[in-house]
């Protein structure tokens, strides 16, 4: 076409100078002007077309077949914040190795530029590869334009970055997601919802239970119940969701023991879920009632498994983090005491507990409900050996009847001791008694007037699980009910002193709320607590709930003792923040937290604002600090303060944690700040500082400094003498041999990391574990990992040395190896020696997992002298080409390669212009030589 338009110009142009006279050379430049003006427009348009055409659509390729398929399990459960995942599967179907290459998508960890991407480099022809990173979590955009609609863009090229193009824009999309629903958000009391159920006329729920799982999941649990919702001896299952991302999305439903409709003679249901956790296996326990003709009222005396009339004790348990459950099995036998009275029991729903102190360390605990004899009583059913037989305590009941139990909960103390509190039957608040033996017995019941209730289910648990013995964050308890005037207006109240006293709690539902349970989170997904209840129409929602909401500080100063001189003016604290805020605000105060002892009236820590601590870190804080003047070496005292942050301060009143700081006072050190350079000038010594170190050249804010000047330092410079060479020289050699000492030491350093980054021998193959290990430790995802990512690792350690190191550093190290060929694994900084934390029971660590690995493999964790710790089998997933390269070295590589095709494009029809013009001109100028002629 550019062609016949050029020669349609040529043959006008030489029309024209034909017909010219005088005119000919100023027409002439203008006709030149306007071809070249012309041809150089076609060629720049012809270049931005060329550039741009990889834009127009095609459906697929002929060479490269790639599909898109949604893989998550919620159906048409979707809302806001639900996460939706997808598969890609692509197939060669040319003849030569080509690379899968996705550059658009609205699906993340697609395209090339993601953190991880689906492309796939080298895919040889005939293959087919899939890649399973791709996700997308629905926002309120999807929820208002009523779907979503996944698509990605690729093209096939020869190379891996995509610029040697096969073909281009292969549009590959999947059926939009509709009927997106949006989740609730009770703007009035700042707390953002998730509902895990939607009541229809042929179904209904009820009764939820809750727990964390070892690997950070939320499990929440509930009845599923049909017809209008009754319980037990009806149908009813007890259903499950998982949330994987700490309670943002929740995955579908699951059934976790199903009832079964029927006749009286072949209905069976189960009602009442409660969750045990094993911390120390990371095996899950999942207690029910199961029915069959009789529910509570009606049900018989007896421990048969086959008797329908007897309202059975049933109990399965999971051990990977709930995703399978074994078969429900009946236990009524090993949780009845009396089987000629007890004609009936069932769990109280919720959560039970695992004791963590003292001689029953360990100790798994749940409460049941027993009809004895006509009286209410409750009772701890409990096991010492991980959930493999079960046992029952005494049973336990209100005034001289021994009855007027419900649903009761237990909460194991600072102390060890465990309490129970229950729904109480004919009375309209919360019944309390004391355990000293772990549950096995209990001591007098009595009546909490601070906790009132409307006969209702609830739960107790510390909010701390993981806090030493006696510490003040261990004496924290949460609590969720209804108010006190019926099921609704659900609250959270807060003590700070083992249930000695409660505050007034916050409001956390209005209107309709019946049963609760609330959960501790651990910190790697928030920390705060995970809130599970019965909203409005019976449905089952999730909220999370932080200290911060609740309106009191976590806190606290180390519980450890500090030794102070007598003389002392000043001391450092370490203080421990157990929550998710960052604060720069704190306060500290000594008032509003009652009359001091005898013991420590005189003693006085001085107020201070200001503080500033991360989330779940530790920061070291100076205090000023008065002691009685005569206070002898030797004397301890333990002094009370509180932390909080400001903005929650009334008065001198401060919510929070009350701390104690716990001092030893040891004999007074004399430290003198000597002026420089004036030996012959008397200085004084330093009062109020323990030590003569050397401060650090920028001492963070908070922090003390070791030495403070002597008084009015002044006079004592302007009386210095000049130093003599002498001094310098000898100051000069002092300097240098500090340098060598320092070098050495850096050396040592050196030389020590080296050594430790040595590997012991492993086993030599997988054949040499000892199989008693395998299992002890849980690999990323239920062993499930991907090849060129960093992977966490969990679980128990018994060999004993290890253990005791751990118990008494917090750390120890050890070194992993992946087999069929033992090779060793490093940490994300590179080293080869791994640091594990946390406690024998409960060990974790993180390990790289290099590329190239797939298929099943084995880990295994072994001590610095070779010795197996533990080990377990892992499927490692293929993990296609990552590349993280910066999107702005994408676009611009992009923009070049634009500006590439539209250069060359331009050159050639530029080139071509000039001979078509060259040849113009000749013709045009043969033609005037003939006309003039």
């Amino acid at each position: 076409m550019i062609f016949t338009m050029l020669w349609n110009l040529c043959k006008t142009i030489t029309k024209i100078g034909v017909r010219m006279r005088r005119s000919v050379i100023e027409d002439a430049k203008r006709v030149v002007g306007t071809v070249v003006g012309i041809t150089l427009a076609i060629g720049l348009c012809s270049g931005v077309a060329n550039a741009t055409s990889e834009k127009s659509s095609k459906p697929n390729s002929s060479v490269l077949q790639i599909s898109l398929k949604r893989t998550d399990s919620l159906k048409d459960n979707v809302q806001i914040n639900s996460r939706l995942t997808y598969t890609v599967t692509y197939t060669n179907k040319g003849s030569q190795p080509i690379t899968a290459y996705p550059y658009e998508s609205n699906i993340s960890d697609i395209r090339v530029g993601d953190s991880r991407n689906c492309r796939w480099a080298n895919l040889k022809p005939g293959e087919t590869q899939q890649c399973g990173f791709g996700y997308h979590v629905v926002t309120e955009e999807d929820a208002k334009a009523g779907k979503f609609t996944p698509k990605t863009v690729w093209k096939a090229s020869k190379d891996r970055d995509g610029n040697q193009v096969i073909e281009n824009n292969i549009v590959v999309e999947d059926k939009p997601v509709t009927g997106i629903k949006n989740t609730e958000f009770d703007s009035s009391l700042g707390l953002k919802t998730v509902k895990l159920t939607n009541r229809t006329n042929s179904v209904c729920y009820r009764i939820p239970a809750i727990t964390q799982t070892a690997n950070g999941w939320i499990l929440a649990a509930y009845d599923k119940r049909p017809g209008n919702c009754s319980d037990a001896p009806m149908p009813n299952s007890i259903v499950q969701r998982i949330s994987k991302d700490g309670g943002k999305t929740f995955e579908a439903e699951t059934v976790v023991k199903q009832g079964h409709d029927g006749n009286e003679n072949t209905r069976w249901g189960y009602s009442d879920p409660s969750y045990v956790l094993d911390r120390e296996t990371n095996e899950i326990f999942l207690f029910s009632v199961k029915s069959y003709r009789n529910g509570w009222a009606w049900s018989s005396a007896g421990v048969d498994p086959e008797n329908r009339n007897v309202l059975h004790a049933s109990v399965t348990s999971s051990k990977d983090n709930g995703v399978t459950w074994s078969t429900p099995k009946i236990i009524t036998k090993d949780v009845t005491a009396d089987v000629g009275h007890w004609s009936s029991r069932f769990a109280a729903s919720g959560h039970g507990i695992q004791l963590r102190y003292g001689k029953h360390k360990g100790r798994l605990l749940q409460q049941y409900t027993i009809n004895n004899s006509g009286h209410i009583q409750a009772v701890t059913v409990y096991s010492d050996d991980h959930g493999k037989t079960w046992k029952v305590g005494k049973p336990v009941g209100f005034r001289s009847e021994k009855s007027h139990m419900d649903e009761n909960k237990v909460v194991e103390l600072s102390d060890g001791r465990v309490m129970l509190n229950s729904r109480p039957q004919n009375f309209r608040h919360r019944l309390v008694a004391i355990s000293n033996d772990g549950g096995e017995t209990y001591g007098e019941v009595k009546e909490e007037m601070q906790l009132p209730d409307p006969a209702n289910n609830a739960q107790i648990t510390r909010a701390y699980p993981d806090a030493p013995m006696g510490s003040p964050e261990a004496k924290v308890l949460v609590y969720s009910s209804s108010s006190a005037h019926g099921r609704n207006d659900g609250l959270i109240r807060v003590s700070f002193d083992d249930g000695a006293t409660w505050d007034t709690g916050k409001l956390f539902k209005s209107g309709s709320m019946a049963y609760s349970c609330i959960e501790v989170l651990n910190k790697q997904h928030g920390g705060g607590f995970g809130l599970l209840y019965e909203g409005d129409n019976s449905n089952i929602i999730y909220t999370h709930i932080s200290e911060d909401w609740l309106g009191y500080t976590p806190v606290t100063a180390d519980n450890s003792v500090i030794d102070v001189p007598q003389n002392a003016k000043n001391i450092e604290v370490k203080i421990k923040n157990l929550g998710s805020h960052d604060y720069s605000d704190l306060k500290l105060s000594m008032k509003d937290l009652g009359k001091q002892s005898e013991s420590n009236k005189d003693w006085k820590i001085q107020d201070k604002t200001g503080i500033s601590v991360k989330p779940f870190a530790n920061a070291n804080v100076k205090l000023g600090i008065t002691m009685p003047k005569d206070v002898k070496e030797g004397t301890t005292v333990s002094i009370p303060v509180r932390f909080a942050s400001a903005k929650y301060a009334v008065g001198d009143s401060l919510p929070g944690i009350q701390s104690v700081i716990n001092i030893r006072v040891v004999k007074a050190v004399e430290s003198y700040s000597v002026v420089p350079s004036a030996p012959s000038v008397d200085v004084k010594p330093s009062v109020d500082t323990p030590s003569a170190e050397k401060p650090s050249q920028n001492p963070p804010s908070e922090a003390i400094t070791p030495t403070e000047p002597a008084e009015n330092p002044t006079p004592a410079r302007q009386q210095a003498p000049q130093v003599s060479n002498q001094s310098r020289n000898e100051a000069k050699t002092q300097k240098a041999d500090e340098q060598k000492s320092e070098q050495k030491s850096e050396q040592k350093k050196e030389d020590s990391k080296a050594k430790d980054d040595v590997a012991p021998a492993p086993p030599a193959s997988v054949d040499q574990l000892d199989k008693s290990l395998k299992g002890a430790i849980t690999v990323g995802n239920n062993n499930q990992i991907v090849a060129g990512e960093p992977v966490k690792i969990s679980g128990k350690i018994s060999n004993k040395e290890f253990a005791q190191q751990l118990q008494k550093n917090g750390s120890a190290k050890a070194y992993a190896f992946i087999y069929s060929t033992p090779k060793a694994l490093k940490d994300a900084d590179g080293n080869s020696f791994i640091t594990v934390r946390g406690s024998a029971d409960n060990a974790q660590f993180s390990v790289d997992i290099p590329d190239g690995y797939s298929g099943k493999h084995t880990i295994v964790l072994v001590n610095e002298k070779g010795e197996q710790l533990a080990w377990n089998e892992v499927t490692v997933s293929a993990n296609p080409v990552a590349d993280k390269k910066d999107s702005r070295s994408e676009k611009s590589d992009s923009n070049r390669n634009a500006f590439s095709k539209v250069s060359t494009g331009s050159s050639m029809l530029i080139v071509l212009a000039v001979v078509m013009l060259l040849g113009t001109a000749g013709f045009f100028a043969k033609a005037m030589r003939n006309k003039i002629a």
